[in-house]
């Protein structure tokens, strides 16, 4: 079975928690498509994903979780990718070295490189 994940509020968040529900639930063998937003969480160049809370979206965009039904705390997951297309645009940045963002999160006194976990 194929599963369509779209881009909407309730697929995306900007941090790791387990306290996060699943979006989605599949079968082992089960096949996910989904998009991805840039590193800025921008839709396209000019256009953020709206709406984005400040706090809780301070990371990256992720999508999920996804739950994988029978699936047991301790075995090991295995996924496949199966394609990859890449869109028109991108933008991503990484941390460990002077970047703007980083000295944009400093001046704004949010800390780089520090992850909120629940």
């Amino acid at each position: 079975m194929i599963h369509e994940i779209p881009l909407e509020r309730r697929t995306l968040h900007g941090h790791f928690s387990r306290e996060l529900r699943p979006i989605l639930s599949i079968d082992s063998g089960d096949t996910i498509a989904f998009g991805c937003l840039d590193a800025g969480w921008h839709v396209r160049p000019g256009q953020k994903f709206e709406p984005v809370d400040e706090e809780l979206d301070a990371g990256h965009a992720l999508i999920g979780p996804i739950e994988v039904r029978g699936a047991r705390k301790g075995q090991t997951l295995a996924v496949r990718i199966d394609a990859v297309r890449v869109g028109d645009f991108g933008f991503t940045v990484a941390g460990g070295w002077s970047t703007w963002l980083r000295t944009r999160r400093r001046s704004s006194g949010r800390s780089p490189g520090r992850l909120r976990l629940g």
